[in-house]
């Protein structure tokens, strides 16, 4: 191919990708979004881009910022004056804009104060109310439960280790000075306990509750006939080694 022709084609080539890249910037900055130029508010900070390609950004306790942004379509690309050197790079963020409320997303951002105060930000206009939702509270039935067992009389229960207050008292039990449970003196019923039973029993009404360590977690013993008026003065005792 002659040297001449072949200069052509890179030439009309060169130009072609060049048109095309301006083609191309212009698009995005035609589709760029735009950043209202007013004062922005987000919680206690302060912040405004201004149309000249200036930004300032505060907040009480947070050290202030100002430098220049410019977008390419939906990205902002900041960049702060006189910062130290972790904030010095370009920091680019995803910029949304509904009703003069502005959203920052953070896309790269190697300064901590500044990617703390715009990732996922949401500013609304410095002059804008905030307005709270009310807020109701509404009562609903609780689900009906089942029917709490009859209270017991003092004399004869014992709710909790320790008994009644947790004084370690049992007035009025008449219980039996002594008991045999060979031959079976003052042992009104006895029966096994599947596991060690540590905890202390609790005597509500005519139920005993025991809650062995290794197998069913409550044993119980009904009787009401007997029980309602022997158990002040006998005991149950485990047959279980």
């Amino acid at each position: 191919m002659p040297r001449q022709p072949a200069r052509a084609t890179i030439l009309a080539a060169a130009c072609l990708c060049t048109l095309a890249s301006i083609a191309d910037l212009a698009q995005a900055r035609q589709s760029a979004v735009a950043i209202p130029d007013t004062p922005l508010r987000f919680g206690a900070f302060s912040a405004q881009f201004r149309r000249d390609g200036t930004f300032s950004l505060a907040g009480e306790g947070w050290p202030s910022m100002q430098g220049t942004w410019s977008m390419m379509g939906s990205e902002v690309v900041m960049r702060l004056v006189g910062a130290p050197p972790e904030c010095a790079d370009a920091a680019r963020y995803t910029v949304a804009v509904n009703g003069g409320h502005v959203t920052f997303s953070l896309v790269n951002d190697a300064c901590m104060d500044r990617r703390m105060i715009l990732d996922r930000s949401e500013w609304r206009p410095a002059g804008e109310a905030v307005v709270v939702p009310e807020r109701r509270i509404a009562l609903t039935a609780e689900p009906k439960r089942g029917a709490l067992p009859p209270p017991a009389a003092p004399a004869g229960r014992w709710p909790s280790f320790r008994g009644p207050e947790a004084s370690g008292v049992a007035d009025g039990q008449r219980l039996p000075d002594d008991w045999n449970g060979a031959t079976g003196k003052n042992v009104l019923w006895r029966t096994a306990i599947p596991g060690l039973a540590h905890s202390s029993p609790i005597v509500w009404g005519d139920t005993v509750f025991v809650r062995p360590r290794s197998a069913a977690g409550r044993m119980r013993h009904s009787n009401p006939d007997s029980m309602a008026t022997a158990m002040p003065r006998t005991i149950a005792r485990s047959t279980s080694g």
